[in-house]
């Protein structure tokens, strides 16, 4: 997962709205979102790893995980996708399960954590390391610290801070909202040399990954999900799944907590 906006009780009848591009190489072989049948999860699958990118459960719980580009790699690291699955089976707050984990952050390759338990959103790295309880906002993140200055960042948390303005003005949200928040994050031209970071690789690459949604027939967005969780306890999902460029089908979940 690449690059996520997550607007947290910014408005009093959506207690988490996340928009989210996974990004990854075309070969890796995923399953799209669905209702684990081991465990009480509803998210991708990485077929390799066997954790997943992000994720809800039935209780509410929602987990996100990015890369950190340019960390160090541990010999015999673990795998990041299963942070985001343990925390979705886990009944524990989120503080606690966050703090049960501090002791082996150092055997993952570099990551990023939002932790969402149902009352509270944590956000977790094991670069600096840091654990941060969230107060209501908008938070962009991507494969660098939360609200990076990325022009990336930049667009996806306005993409988001845009359409919670329309759902504002509207006295009641649509079916169709979730699946219009999927799309939210639909540009595919990179930014200018001069706007992007220096995470270390080389310029022709950092221009063609500062695009929010990333083509090619290599490497590029291979999901956009919606997450949104209302006041009333209804939670909708939608994951339009891609292969360079194209979509390739659609995935749409509706339940009660």
């Amino acid at each position: 997962m690449c690059l996520i906006a997550i607007a947290f009780k910014t408005q009093i009848n959506l207690p988490l709205v996340v928009v989210a591009n996974r990004d990854e190489f075309n070969s890796r072989p995923s399953a799209a979102m669905h209702w684990w049948s081991t465990q009480d999860i509803l998210a991708g699958r990485d077929l390799r790893g066997g954790g997943t990118w992000l994720g809800v459960s039935s209780t509410g719980r929602f987990a996100a995980l990015t890369n950190y580009r340019g960390s160090a790699d541990p010999p015999h690291s673990l795998s990041r996708g299963h942070l985001v699955s343990n925390f979705l089976a886990s009944t524990q707050p989120a503080w606690e399960w966050s703090q049960s984990i501090r002791s082996h952050l150092n055997r993952y390759c570099g990551f990023n954590l939002l932790m969402f338990d149902g009352q509270k959103l944590f956000y977790i790295n094991n670069v600096d390391p840091v654990v941060i309880s969230l107060k209501p906002n908008i938070y962009g993140l991507s494969n660098h610290g939360l609200d990076s200055d990325w022009p990336k960042v930049h667009y996806a948390k306005k993409r988001l801070q845009q359409r919670l303005n329309r759902a504002s003005k509207s006295s009641s949200l649509d079916r169709t909202w979730p699946e219009d928040t999927a799309n939210l994050l639909c540009r595919r031209s990179p930014y200018e040399r001069q706007r992007l970071p220096d995470t270390g690789i080389p310029k022709i690459l950092e221009k063609r990954l500062s695009a929010p949604f990333i083509t090619g027939k290599d490497y590029g967005t291979r999901a956009s999900t919606a997450v949104v969780i209302r006041g009333n306890g209804a939670v909708s999902v939608v994951e339009h799944a891609h292969l360079n460029g194209e979509l390739q089908g659609t995935q749409r979940f509706n339940y009660q907590l």
